[in-house]
């Protein structure tokens, strides 16, 4: 009985690593639509690749706040609220929610969201 338990929690595990992988390569995506350098966004890649997660993960906040910051980038704001709209709904953390909702304002405003960088003096 006790290898069976390690079994299953070593393949949970690993499933676990498997999804904080997929979340953290969403969010280095993101930062094709959202980088302050317009040189570096391009919001048609960054979406197809959020688009491409959405359909692993179609529940998880942060990938939907990833996607729809690829919507707003890329000026289907409609979409970018809807799917802002519903990350929100989805979050139990009531510090990201406030983060999402922020968020959500410049989509309303038909603002994309950027990144802002910090420069160390």
């Amino acid at each position: 009985m006790y290898n069976d338990d390690v079994a299953v929690i070593s393949r949970q595990r690993r499933i676990d690593s498997r999804a904080r992988k997929r979340v953290r390569q969403v969010m280095s995506d993101k930062s094709y639509q959202t980088s302050p350098d317009a040189e570096v966004r391009d919001a048609h890649r960054a979406l197809l690749l959020a688009e491409e997660e959405r359909r692993r993960s179609p529940n998880d906040p942060k990938v939907l706040d990833a996607v729809a910051a690829c919507h707003a980038s890329a000026g289907d704001f409609d979409k970018a609220i809807e799917l802002q709209t519903e990350a929100v709904n989805l979050c139990v953390d009531e510090t990201k929610s406030s983060l999402l909702l922020s968020r959500l304002q410049l989509y309303r405003n038909q603002q994309p969201y950027l990144e802002h960088t910090s420069h160390v003096r």
